[in-house]
């Protein structure tokens, strides 16, 4: 069986402190999650294993998985954290979903996509950022509605940044070699 884990790496010794066993599966995923989110105060951070439907959430102060949660949608990419912590967004580019998780209420919303979703970035105004990967759009989802406004920005977009002042976004494209 494969079996996913986090390290934990000390800034001040420059090594890799604890590992975390988040559990295993059968067989390695294609290809397994691309962050490790810390909520704002860092007591816990999230993780999605890739072909899966949970999330996990860890203690960081006793370096262990204190939650599982199931999704409704499967094949999480990733986590975002919403700045004020009790948010998290998470796409499913297996369903063309976006989960929007409320951590203190525990409900989860599904924003149907019209394509695969890739990166998430939260923009100003209670917008969310989400690239499309086979649809070549760059998705502005209004969190309130899931009302979906789509731009095309080029081909296989994956990634997507906001400026500090919320004015422009930034998206990168993994086979043009563009931003």
């Amino acid at each position: 069986p494969h079996t996913d884990s986090i390290a934990v790496f000390d800034f001040e010794t420059r090594r890799v402190i604890r590992r975390i066993d988040l559990g295993s599966e059968p067989k390695p995923p294609e290809e397994g999650a691309r962050e490790t989110p810390a909520a704002p105060g860092g007591r816990y951070v999230y993780w999605v294993r890739h072909n899966g439907n949970e999330l996990s959430v860890i203690d960081t102060t006793h370096y262990q998985v204190v939650g599982r949660i199931p999704l409704r949608e499967k094949g999480p990419g990733s986590v975002t954290v919403a700045r004020d912590g009790q948010t998290l967004y998470i796409p499913h580019y297996q369903a063309k979903a976006l989960t929007i998780f409320d951590l203190k209420e525990k409900k989860q919303r599904v924003i149907p996509l019209p394509g695969f979703p890739g990166d998430i970035a939260i923009a100003p105004r209670g917008t969310l950022l989400v690239t499309s990967r086979d649809s070549n759009q760059l998705l502005a989802v209004d969190e309130a509605t899931g009302e979906i406004r789509a731009v095309d920005v080029g081909r296989n977009p994956v990634g997507v940044a906001v400026t500090p002042d919320g004015s422009q976004a930034y998206v990168s494209h993994d086979t043009e070699a563009t931003v």
